[in-house]
Order: structure tokens, then sequence, then C-alpha cells
């Protein structure tokens, strides 16, 4: 079979960032069918530039919606609306490279049946200055269990995993997958987030996953990430995203509930999937979890709130073994200079990260001229037991 993609991007008062990515979308080697959904206040400007585009189509939803809620509203009127045997969901902060989406619907095209992984670069500005991280990469195409997959995730090794972590954003989901999610759990998506229920629910539902290492996108505005600000403790569009949220109960389910650090939502969307699922998924291993948690701290802001947060972590047993990082040093200084002359001279270190850039945009450039060499084997790979399979 020959599979059809459509691509949904949720957005709200990202007007000119929705833009940004539909174009993105537009410049590709395959068709994709695109679906704007927008949240926001106004519908000022983006209506008029989706509905100028032959293969664009704009939705609204009838009420401003949580997050979570309206990726799962969404979703539904991709599946009701169009025919496509594969949906991505492509966030609003992240263009696609020119003519990357043929390879992956020939992937999809060879297995209609199995969900696709992929990766992306991406602009970060935490810690300072902004950086391009430029993750490694093999071009090849891996299988992945899913029982590997629970397992990392209940030792709360999530940043070991890389980019081969099935959330709802890096992947092409074949429709079968989302219509069995719908019937099993009521919804896609609808939890505390949109990605984290969505992953902990996939990991129930299947045996394998393939996994395309190769970076296909660019994320970017990390300062109107809400999950910038959750994890910071301040700014992005994570305000705005509470307020959508309300007074209803926040993070109950996870093993320490309620706090606001590293991947505590995910772990609390996991804690409700095993319940529902029985032994499909592993127990969360607590001091895995707590390490896991203590690291986060060091993404927190506020000195007040990072106090805070870490005598709740030592009540629970945490003992801060390991320093929190120290402020950036003169030597990471020097090497910041060091990767700001390299890259006027367009030459590459070899690493993953390294280059400080003015704004996004001149982030995105640099990492459309100069994407980091391909190599046979990365360590994120071998840590999710990737088998190679032919592309």
């Amino acid at each position: 079979m020959t599979a059809t993609i459509a691509a949904l991007i949720p957005t709200r008062n990202r007007a000119d960032l929705a833009i940004a990515a539909v174009r993105s979308l537009l410049d590709q080697d395959c068709p994709i069918e695109i679906f704007v959904s927008d949240n926001s206040t106004s519908s000022e400007g983006l209506r008029d530039f989706c509905l100028a585009q032959k293969q664009v189509h704009y939705l609204r939803p009838p009420v401003e919606l949580s997050m979570p809620e309206h990726w799962d509203w969404a979703l539904n009127q991709v599946l009701d609306r169009s025919q496509a045997t594969h949906i991505t969901l492509h966030y609003d902060r992240k263009v696609s490279k020119p003519r990357e989406w043929g390879a992956l619907r020939a992937i999809a095209s060879r297995r209609p049946e199995l969900l696709v992984t992929f990766s992306a670069d991406f602009v970060t500005i935490d810690p300072p200055p902004r950086r391009l991280w430029q993750p490694p990469w093999t071009g090849k195409l891996y299988s992945v269990t899913t029982a590997r997959t629970a397992a990392l995730v209940a030792a709360a090794r999530i940043n070991d995993m890389g980019q081969a972590l099935p959330i709802l954003s890096n992947c092409l989901i074949p429709r079968t997958i989302l219509i069995r999610m719908a019937e099993r759990f009521g919804n896609i998506c609808n939890g505390t987030s949109g990605d984290a229920p969505f992953l902990c629910r996939y990991l129930t539902l299947d045996d394998r996953y393939l996994h395309y290492d190769r970076p296909i996108g660019i994320g970017y505005a990390p300062q109107r990430s809400a999950g910038f600000g959750y994890l910071r403790g301040e700014g992005g569009d994570f305000p705005d995203y509470q307020k959508l949220w309300g007074e209803r109960k926040w993070l109950e389910r996870a093993p320490i509930p309620g706090i606001n650090l590293g991947h505590n939502m995910l772990f609390h969307e996991y804690e409700i999937v095993r319940e529902q699922t029985g032994d499909r998924l592993p127990p969360i291993d607590f001091d895995g979890y707590l390490h896991a948690l203590g690291e986060a701290l060091r993404h927190k802001t506020n000195a007040a709130e990072r106090e805070s947060l870490q005598q709740i972590l030592q009540s629970y047993g945490w003992s801060d073994r390991a320093r929190l990082a120290p402020p950036p040093s003169t030597a990471t200084k020097l090497r910041h200079l060091a990767g700001r002359v390299l890259r006027q001279l367009r030459l590459r270190s070899g690493r993953s990260s390294g280059f400080s850039f003015h704004n996004d945009d001149e982030a995105i450039r640099f990492a459309l001229e100069h994407p980091l060499i391909p190599t046979q084997h990365s360590q994120h790979l071998a840590t999710i037991e990737a088998e190679e399979v032919a592309a």
C-alpha cells in the first residue's frame, strides 16, 4: 500500500509560529494534508492564511480548551475529516526540514501497521545562551520493543532514550492505533498533557514500533514553550496552560503528588495507565525516580522554589550526593566563544551541541545548512536495544 499522511498543528496565540510550521510542511517531497486547529483567543490572521492554502484545513474548537483537551478534540476532527492512513501531530514551535517526509511515507507504506518515531534538532535557552542541539543520528531504521521502552520509563531513564521515546509529537501514527487507543481508554490523549498520556497508553497497545534515526525537523521558540515554563518554574506559556487547566486536581497520581519537577507529569500519567492495564507496565523504580527528579532541580530558576522542592525530595529519602550543576565557568564561556568562531568559519566540532546564536532564525539556518554528520551508531540506540531493520 501507499501510505497517506495528515498532519495536525494545534496552536494557541502563536499565529506566526503556526504559519511557519504550515509552510515547512508544504515544502515536502510527498503530499501532506494539513490541519491547523486554532485554540487562540482570536482567529485574526491565521484563519485567512489557512483558507488561502489548498492543502490546509482550518479548525477551531467551539470553546477554549486546555492543551490536552484541545489536542484530543483536534485529533478526532482529523480522524473524522481525513481518510489518511497515518497521522502526525506537529508542534507549532517546529519546522520540518525540506523534503524529509517522503522517506517516512515510504517506511509507513512498507510497514503500515507500525508506529514510527523520528528525531529533531532543537533550539534551547536552558542554560543560556541560545544554542542549537543537533542529536547524533545514523539515518537508519530500527525496531524497538515497547517492553524495553516501558522498562526504561519505569527506571526513570527518560533522557537516556534520546528521541526514540514514542511521545505523540514525534510519531507517524497509523490511524488504526489512534482508534484503538480511543476505544481502550475513552480518548486519545486527554490527560494533564498531550504527549505523556499517549506515550503511556501506547506502550500497552503494541509490542513493537519503528524508530527512523534521523532529525527531520527543528524545534525552536523555547520562550513560548509551556513545557519549558513547567521545567523552569517560570516563563513560557505554562501560566496560560495552568489558567485553562483551572482548579482540577494536578498530578495527584505521581509517586510524589502535585509537584512540578522534571518528568513528574509523565509519571503521573504512567501510574494512571498502569492501574488501568495491570501488569502491562512495570512498577516505577522509586530510587531511580527520586534521582531523576533531583537532577531536574538544576532547571529551577527561583532559589526559594528549588529549596522547597529539594526539601520535599529529602523527606522521601533523596540525598543530594551529586552536586547541582554550577554556573557557567570561564572554560564554558570560552567554549561558547570558540563555537561562534567555528560557526563563522563553517567548521564542525563533531559535538551534538556547543554553538550559540543570537536568535532562532540564525540557529535554524545553521541547522539547515550544516547538518550533523551521521554516525554508525549512538548510545541511545544501544540503551533502547534497537535492532536495525531494512529501510
